[in-house]
């Protein structure tokens, strides 16, 4: 009629909502609406009772706006119709109803389902029910209402009665009635008082049934809930979901187990693993831990491989019954070829740094934050005398045993934790096991960990205790060569004054032969003179010994210089005083070097030459060598 396909309604009860679209006639029946439930459940007499049930109404009906309107939080589920919410009934997808009852009772009867569901004495409400127009049509309404005035009530009476199965209750002659009821009030005011305290006990039970119902009926919610989940989440993982009987007998598997072994789902049920052909050592550990668990109640987890070569991760774990006892089992396995593949990778590579580690040449030890030592690999030992202190703090004290030493140490390797630096060739002095003092080069480079923080530090450590004696050594060479050619150099200046000295004093001599006097003065400083030369050659020959004899001129030439040396193949010995030839070559290489200021190159050249037999020393055969040096 919202529509205009219809001008009036037959049957429609009233309510303030809808006079808003409707005119209403005068009510001519009343049909008491109620709640149905069913058998198992006691004790539904209102709608607070209602509270934890799904209850099914019928959609456009007026029991539909009388629970919001009344009780807001119900749970309610809408049917299109009275005949679909008793067969929803009938299928136990609800179990409680409200509704007109005389329509609810009819599909109830037609439905054979009368003897299971129940209702209060009490009707919720009692609807009236009216003809109806749209809103502003009189003149239908006042046709409508004169058509119903001209029905009796008996026939009114017969026709409710025939399509709604209860007479009209406004029809029923209410006198006789009265008279009936003024007895039975007789009879109830005698049982009142006995009955007072009965109906407290029972009010008491029924309300702790309706509790405990309203709990029951969310747990088998509850139930079917997680069982849609378990569902669902079995069908959906990438887990191989199995349950066991306690005869190893295969109650559900999923679809994965048909993808990882190659046998079909419907083929696992009801058989063992042996039935399946599985393999009799891998039956064998399938069953060892299936009856660990349905023995102990505790949950196990093992790693098995296929025969098609795929690794396993299984959890095996019991399901429980209400008094503790393991009913079933069920277990999920996993894939976990590359994690296995992984952890065997990872194993070769731990035994090959292993390896590397204790095959190193050099020092390797591993610190925590703490200082303790977490590697101590095999060469340490040799170089500190302490076997493996793995776990040791204490060693390092060992040591350093000076505090200098120690601090010294420490605040490189708290530099190294702190700022996260790499340090290379930190010389430190350590005190054996034995007593013996050594020297280390420590290279440190610090472990951080995912966050980039400081978690550890690598310690290389090379002993360069000869090292260190060598380059003491080296020193104090370098200085004593220093010091040979300082006074090498100052040897030769006196040198050349000694020998023009001895030359005037030789011819003051040779003038003052006749003179006494003169000649003794002359002869006192011709012997100083000569013992001043020994001195110079004294000092020349302690230089001599602090520079190595092949660096002898490079020494006291510039390196302006070029030098250059040109032997014979064939040199003959010569019978002379090695130092005093020395010296001859460094004064000829000197006056040389003197008249090349600006630079050039001296030359070095021996060879054999005759001799002409005036020179004061002769040679054999003759012969003698020659020296010449000469600069360019």
């Amino acid at each position: 009629m919202e529509n205009g396909e219809a001008d009036v309604v037959g049957g429609i009860f009233f309510s303030p909502e809808r006079v808003q679209k409707f005119s209403f006639s005068s009510h001519y029946y009343q049909i008491p609406a109620n709640i149905f439930f069913h058998s198992s459940i006691y004790g539904l007499r209102n709608l607070k009772d209602l509270d934890g049930f799904r209850v099914g109404v019928v959609a456009q009906d007026y029991s539909v706006t009388y629970l919001l309107n009344n009780r807001p939080a119900l749970n309610l589920v809408l049917y299109s119709n009275a005949e679909m919410m008793i067969k929803a009934a009938h299928k136990g997808e609800i179990r409680v109803m409200v509704g007109d009852a005389p329509v609810i009772r009819f599909y109830l009867a037609k439905y054979e389902l009368i003897d299971e569901f129940k209702q209060p004495a009490k009707a919720l409400y009692r609807g009236k029910v009216n003809s109806a127009v749209k809103k502003g049509n009189t003149q239908t309404l006042n046709l409508v209402a004169g058509g119903f005035a001209k029905i009796t009530d008996e026939e009114l009476s017969a026709i409710t009665e025939k399509w709604v199965g209860i007479k009209v209750w406004k029809r029923l002659p209410w006198f006789w009635i009265s008279i009936g009821l003024a007895g039975g009030v007789l009879v109830l005011l005698i049982m009142f008082l006995w009955n007072r305290q009965l109906s407290r006990r029972i009010q008491t039970a029924t309300s702790d049934i309706r509790s405990k119902q309203r709990a029951l009926e969310k747990s088998r919610q509850e139930l079917k809930e997680r069982e849609a989940f378990f569902r669902h989440f079995t069908e959906h993982t990438e887990d191989c979901i199995m349950r066991f009987a306690r005869e190893f007998r295969h109650l559900y598997v999923n679809r994965v187990a048909e993808l990882t072994t190659g046998i079909k789902m419907a083929d696992f049920i009801g058989k063992t693993h042996q039935e399946l052909g599985f393999p009799e050592d891998l039956t064998k550990q399938w069953h060892s831990a299936l009856e660990e668990v349905f023995s102990t109640g505790e949950p196990k987890k093992i790693e098995f491989q296929l025969p098609n070569g795929i690794w396993m991760d299984w959890l095996v774990f019991p399901e429980k019954g209400p008094e503790g006892e393991v009913k079933n089992v069920m277990t999920s396995a996993r894939e976990i070829t590359d994690r296995k593949r992984a952890e065997q990778e990872i194993r070769r590579l731990g035994q090959f740094l292993e390896g590397v580690i204790e095959n190193a040449n050099v020092w390797l030890t591993v610190l925590d934050a703490d200082y303790k030592v977490l590697i101590w690999n095999r060469a340490a030992e040799p170089i500190s005398g302490y076997n493996r202190v793995v776990g040791s703090r204490k060693i390092w004290r060992n040591l350093f045993s000076d505090q200098v030493s120690r601090a010294f140490a420490f605040s490189k390797i708290k530099e190294v934790f702190n700022d996260l630096l790499s340090l290379e060739d930190i010389e430190t002095p350590i005190r054996t096991r034995m007593g013996g003092k050594k020297v280390i080069a420590w290279n440190l480079r610090p472990l951080m960990d995912e966050k980039g923080k400081s978690s550890g530090l690598i310690a290389m450590g090379r002993e360069v205790t000869e090292n260190a004696d060598l380059e003491e050594r080296l020193r104090q060479s370098q200085k004593m060569e220093v010091i040979g050619t300082l006074a090498s150099g100052v040897a030769h200046g006196f040198n050349n004054l000694l020998q023009a000295m001895t030359s005037y004093v030789q011819l003051l001599l040779f003038k003052c032969e006749d003179r006494t006097d003169e000649h003794k003065y002359l002869m006192e400083i011709a012997g100083s003179v000569d013992r001043a030369a020994d001195l110079v050659n004294r000092l020349l020959a302690f230089g001599r010994k602090m520079a190595s004899r092949p660096r002898l001129l490079e020494r006291t030439i510039p390196k302006m210089v070029r030098i250059e040396t040109r032997a014979a193949p064939d040199l003959r010995l010569v019978n002379a005083d090695s130092t005093q030839l020395e010296q001859v070559l460094v004064n000829l290489a000197n006056n040389a070097k003197d008249a090349m200021s600006e630079g050039g190159r001296l030359t070095t050249v021996t060879e054999n030459a005759c001799s002409s037999g005036r020179e004061k020393h002769s040679l054999e055969g003759g012969k003698r060598g020659l020296c010449k040096t000469y600069g360019k």
